[in-house]
């Protein structure tokens, strides 16, 4: 796996992170923007006065991918990704809404430009049909849960898919259902999705 790989498998494997300002650091929840090379990540009003933001994912520890970051205020009506949040997140109570452009990302001592890192979902044309699909059967979505990652949820819905996994909103949690091998196809993703739904004994 690349280094570029690398940063991309670990932002479309998380949905925590943990921005730092000016000696401040406020631990957050967010989504990629399936616009455009972004992370929606609401955070704290005092957090908008800030000269520098660092955004490390999942957090500040070992292995974390550290992104040097230009701030982008956005607005609930009228930026889709929004939604996207609400989906999986819900509402950013007493937070404002915000995105983070990555000038650079720095992962394991190398440090790459922000924009060598492709984010890009090339299933994002067809990924409601694919959502629906997988959401007709919530029982069978939650034994995939369950072989897939040791979880059976109460209630899953499957809330975002791309070539490398699906996400799935629990109760409490978002699961990562990784795809292997990808599918970078819609009709990959169709038939991988018709393996993972299929009726086993042990369900």
């Amino acid at each position: 796996m690349t280094v570029r790989e690398q940063v991309a498998h670990v932002l479309r494997s998380n949905t925590r992170a943990e921005l730092v300002h000016d000696g401040a650091a406020f631990a957050g929840r967010y989504v990629l923007d399936p616009s455009g090379p972004r992370l929606v990540l609401p955070v704290p009003q005092d957090a908008l006065a800030a000269d520098e933001f660092v955004v490390h994912v999942p957090e500040d520890r070992g292995g974390s991918v550290q992104i040097l970051a230009l701030l982008d205020l956005i607005d609930p009506d009228r930026d889709a990704a929004c939604d996207r949040f609400l989906a999986y997140h819900g509402a950013p109570h007493g937070l404002r809404w915000a995105a983070f452009r990555a000038e650079a990302f720095k992962v394991d001592g190398h440090v790459i430009d922000g924009m060598e890192v492709d984010l890009g979902n090339p299933l994002a044309p067809a990924e409601l049909a694919l959502l629906k699909h997988l959401n007709v059967s919530p029982d069978r979505l939650a034994a995939a849960c369950r072989r897939t990652v040791g979880v059976t949820p109460a209630q899953p819905i499957a809330v975002a898919i791309d070539a490398w996994g699906i996400d799935v909103r629990d109760r409490f949690a978002i699961l990562r259902l990784p795809l292997d091998p990808p599918a970078p196809t819609v009709a990959q993703a169709e038939a991988m999705l018709g393996d993972i739904l299929r009726p086993r004994e042990d369900q």
